[in-house]
């Protein structure tokens, strides 16, 4: 037993240990130590954002909380930690060093740093977007990675860009093929060739003709039957309430008897000047003793032939089509062999086909290849390495996906306007007449429409807010 000093007889001395409680209400009563609270602070994700904190002249960032806020305990140091910050605007790199503080039964505190610094990283949350951005606008992470360096004098490493931009990969591939856009009902379907890894794939476009939203842009390993079958379904299940009217297709062959089976109606053959290109160069091989539907290609001797046929089937008009199959027709004439016959056959395959090759000329809408959809392909292969440099299927999915988003994202803008001037139109011949049921009932379908495409729309905004705009 203690005995006083002043007295120094056995005397207990009675004390009550008072809390902090009693000078500063505003703190939790004590809490006993609690081994839930402790298994709580081993998590590295967990930040308590009621802590506040300073950073000192000297780039010392100090907690100012000397009291634990859970047990109201005494806060003691534990230590510094560095820290690298690289800033926007051209703000600079800081090196800041964070002094830790701990509760002995509680644990390490952990305040909110999200406002100094990203979390688990060096670099500002505005490089991140920024590099989705790029990609976005089909710039390879080797390029990004020069803008920064050229511009900000920042070097990022290439193995971080791609990490920022696989962040967004699966939580846009699920709001693609969960967010509708408008349509009209009538499709464009493509296939654009390509080597993944050295491996030949394909990516399945399916394109509105009227709204020019991309539907669904699906990689595939072989462009057959059950891939298109499965495009098809991908569209009718993601899309909700879509309605297959008609679709504008090539002239290729894949398809089989898939439309025929399944009853589909309006189905418009549209003649490719690529699939053209590939069926008159078989009569060329022909005509050579190469069989048809090889793959090899025409030998180098006999090259200006082909390109002599290649040539009628890129004329720009029509005066200059019958030029060049005239001079074609003079020049098979002078060939000698029995085989001339396959060459005869393609001259005559292109007087038939001569409406359907110049199609382009007539109508605006169409590419010079005579295909509704190659416009938008190009969108994609305007990444460089898409076509052929590609090394997993994830990569050109992701690739697709970020450039599906954007031309969906700014195409709403245009829908919004042109149904606000069919609305103000046909409101203001309400005011001036009187109008049958039918024309309020089409106010009313219009208004309808309008908020249904704004609700896709807020959706597309929220994505692009959370991954992709600058602060």
């Amino acid at each position: 037993m203690r005995k006083t000093q002043s007295r120094r007889v056995n005397v207990p001395i009675k004390y009550k240990q008072p809390t902090l409680l009693k000078y500063d209400p505003s703190l939790p009563e004590p809490t006993p130590k609690s081994l839930v609270r402790q298994i709580e602070q081993l998590d590295e994700e967990k930040v308590d954002s009621r802590y506040k904190y300073h950073v000192t002249p000297e780039n010392i960032v100090e907690i100012e909380n000397m009291h634990c806020l859970d047990c109201g305990r005494r806060l003691v140091y534990n230590g510094f930690n560095n820290r690298l910050i690289i800033l926007d605007r051209n703000l600079g790199i800081h090196r800041l060093r964070i002094h830790r503080k701990r509760c002995r039964y509680c644990g390490e505190i952990k305040p909110d740093y999200s406002a100094l610094a990203p979390k688990y990283g060096n670099y500002h949350e505005n490089y991140k977007r920024m590099s989705r951005q790029m990609y976005m606008n089909t710039i390879i992470p080797a390029k990004v990675r020069s803008v920064f360096q050229i511009c900000f004098d920042i070097t990022i490493a290439h193995s971080t860009i791609v990490r920022w931009v696989n962040e967004v990969a699966e939580p846009l591939r699920e709001h693609l093929q969960s967010t509708p856009v408008p349509r009209s009902g009538y499709f464009g379907y493509d296939e654009i060739h390509m080597l993944v890894a050295g491996n030949k794939k394909y990516q399945i476009n399916i394109i509105d003709l009227e709204t020019k939203f991309i539907v669904n842009a699906l990689i595939v390993n072989a462009a057959n039957q059950d891939s298109a079958k499965r495009a098809l379904q991908d569209c009718k299940y993601n899309q909700r309430g879509l309605i297959i009217k008609g679709i504008v297709k090539d002239g290729s062959t894949i398809f089989g008897n898939l439309f025929m089976k399944h009853g589909w109606k309006h189905i418009d053959l549209q003649l490719g000047i690529m699939h053209l290109k590939w069926n008159i160069a078989g009569y060329v091989k022909a005509y050579l003793g190469i069989f048809r539907q090889s793959r090899k290609s025409v030998p180098k001797d006999w090259a200006w032939l082909l390109k002599e046929f290649y040539n009628i089937i890129d004329s720009a008009n029509e005066t200059e089509f019958h030029i060049r199959i005239v001079r074609v027709a003079g020049i098979v004439k002078t060939l000698p062999g029995e085989k001339v016959k396959y060459l005869i056959q393609a001259i005559r395959k292109l007087h038939i086909k001569k409406d359907k090759i110049l199609t382009h000329t007539r109508n605006h809408r169409l590419d010079s290849t005579n295909s509704l959809v190659e416009s938008q392909n190009r969108r994609f292969e305007r990444y460089t390495p898409f076509k052929r440099n590609m090394m997993k299927m994830s990569g050109a999915q992701r690739i697709s996906d970020y450039i599906r988003f954007k031309r969906n994202l700014n195409l709403f803008t245009p829908i919004f306007e042109h149904l606000s001037l069919q609305f103000e139109e046909i409101r203001s011949l309400l005011l001036k007449f009187s109008g049958t049921p039918r024309e309020y009932g089409r106010v009313y379908s219009l208004r309808s429409t309008y908020n249904k495409y704004i609700r896709w729309y807020e959706k597309y905004r929220e994505i692009w807010t959370q991954w992709f705009r600058k602060f």
